[in-house]
């Protein structure tokens, strides 16, 4: 039996009514995608892409899974710092400060040095 990991419950109790995981990061990897590929800017649709499949990747640890039904505010932390951290581990500092800024906005560089 495989488990399913979920991203998104949208407030529904029922699991079937529930977005996958798998499936929220293919939308937002090609989403992110086609936003920039109209630019010139070299690498830009690759690293966008790279990106979505990565801001959520902290979502496959059960204590997320767990924060879905119970929305236990301890679950929901850390979601985001593993996909900046596999970036940083790609040698990719641009995606690993771009992804933890998802939710509330990239942090500011000056505060990073403080």
């Amino acid at each position: 039996m495989t488990e399913a990991y979920y991203a998104h419950s949208s407030g529904l109790t029922v699991e079937a009514n529930w977005q996958l995981l798998c499936d929220h990061l293919r939308g937002v990897a090609e989403l992110a995608r086609k936003f920039v590929e109209a630019t010139s800017v070299p690498d830009l649709p690759a690293a966008d892409e790279a990106a979505g499949w990565l801001h959520d990747v902290g979502k496959y640890r059960a204590s997320f899974q767990e924060y879905i039904p119970e929305r236990s505010p301890m679950g929901s932390k850390g979601h985001k710092q593993a996909g900046a951290g596999l970036a940083f581990d790609f040698k990719n500092a641009t995606l690993a400060l771009a992804i933890p800024g998802h939710h509330g906005g990239m942090p500011d560089r000056d505060n990073l040095c403080a």
